[in-house]
This record gives C-alpha cells, sequence and structure tokens, in this order.
C-alpha cells in the first residue's frame, strides 16, 4: 500500500458517473489505492451525500447529470463538507469559471482513469485548486495551468507569446502595462526583436477577442478592462 493510500484509507469518494465508461475504472483505481468508493448515477448524487460521510465527490457532467450547481449546493449543507471534482468538456469549463459559487477543482475531459484518480488524490492531499489561478475577464476565462483560454462553449489554445501576453493582461486588469514590461515578460534578454513586436502581438489578441477591451495608453502601454 502506498503513502496516499494509507493516509486516505478512512476516506470515501462518491463517484458520480452514470454510464460513462471511465466511472468503473475510477472505482476499480480508487479502491486498489485504498479508497472506500461508492458509485452511484448522477441523479441519485443528493440522496447519496446525505446517507453517508464523503470526504470528496466526483461529478461526470456528460452522464445524464443535472449540473453540477445543485450537487454544490448539496455539499455546502454537510459538515464536514465534501470536496467537489467535476469533469467537464472544454465548451463547459467557461461556465464553470464563471460561475458565482465554483466547485472545489475541475478536470477537462476526455481524460484517462488514472488522471482522474491524479486529480482526485491532489485535492485531497491540500494542494490547492486548479480554479485558484484562473482568470476571468468579461467573455474570456484563462487557466494558465492548462494554458488554455475558454469563451461560452469553447476553447481556444493561443500561441505561447499570445497566451503569456493575456495572461499578463489579465493578471494586471484595470492596471496599465507598459511595453518594456511586456518585452521583458515575452522575450529573453538580448533576443533580437522588431520594435513593433507587442504591437503585433496586441493586435492578434485584439482580431482574436473582439469583445476584449485592451486599450492603448498612448506612451505608456496597455490596459485591459
Amino acid at each position: 500500500m502506498t503513502a496516499t493510500a494509507a493516509s486516505t484509507d478512512a476516506s470515501c469518494v462518491l463517484v458520480l458517473a452514470g454510464d460513462s465508461p471511465w466511472g468503473p475504472q475510477v472505482a476499480s483505481l480508487l479502491q486498489r489505492r485504498g479508497w472506500r468508493v461508492e458509485f452511484k448515477p448522477p441523479d441519485e448524487a443528493a440522496a447519496a451525500l446525505q446517507a453517508g460521510q464523503h470526504s470528496l465527490a466526483v461529478l461526470d457532467t456528460g452522464a445524464g447529470a443535472p449540473g453540477w450547481q445543485p450537487l454544490l449546493g448539496a455539499c455546502s449543507a454537510l459538515a464536514p463538507r465534501p470536496l467537489l471534482l467535476v469533469l467537464c468538456t472544454p465548451a463547459e469549463v467557461y461556465d464553470v469559471l464563471r460561475a458565482p459559487e465554483r466547485p472545489h477543482a475541475y478536470g477537462r475531459k476526455p481524460a484517462s482513469a488514472e488522471q482522474v484518480v491524479s486529480w482526485i488524490e491532489a485535492l485531497a492531499r491540500g494542494m490547492g485548486s486548479n480554479l485558484d489561478a484562473c482568470l476571468v475577464a468579461d467573455e474570456i476565462a484563462l487557466d494558465p495551468l492548462a494554458r488554455c483560454v475558454y469563451l461560452p462553449g469553447s476553447a481556444v489554445e493561443l500561441p505561447k507569446r499570445e497566451f503569456d501576453l493575456l495572461h499578463l493582461l489579465m493578471s494586471r486588469r484595470g492596471q496599465v502595462v507598459t511595453r518594456d514590461e511586456s518585452t521583458r515578460h515575452l522575450y529573453r534578454w538580448g533576443q533580437d526583436i522588431s520594435s513593433n513586436a507587442v504591437d503585433v502581438h496586441i493586435h492578434a489578441l485584439r482580431r482574436r477577442f473582439s469583445r476584449l477591451a485592451i486599450r492603448t495608453v498612448r506612451g505608456q502601454g496597455y490596459v485591459l478592462g
């Protein structure tokens, strides 16, 4: 038995996966790693939470589930409160990141059973949520860990420098980011770059995300929002 298994032996995971093919695989792998597992269809989530002591629940949003928001409410009403991991498609991530109350973490499908178990164990060990670092501005959500941008109903993967520049602007929302700061953030010291390199990336971001309000502050730099 591994150290992780020993530390979680008294904990129970509620797996809400319906007919999802990975559900039994996740349950079996968790059991082999020392977890107690209860497997239920998503429409029995609230009743299962009320009836048992679960340290963590994992929900597959595509398995006929009524939605993760009601499940979050059910978790919030319990003491101690179970952690909630929501598995969703790229098209669903935006809604998770924009929600006023969010689950403790999300996982992007498709995912293997091994990936799902690694997310569960990381969350249970208190390693923090992948939602903590996510940023939201206008109708754009950005996950710096996944290096992906989410829009309503879709996901966008940007070239490295465009992503890094957008991340910088979103992390400093409402503040002027100077050209020098942007250049240092995107390029190595001494790297040969054109004088308008940052402008080119700004133009590309504006073209991709027409609703994103990136303003030019003459003589200084750029500001988002």
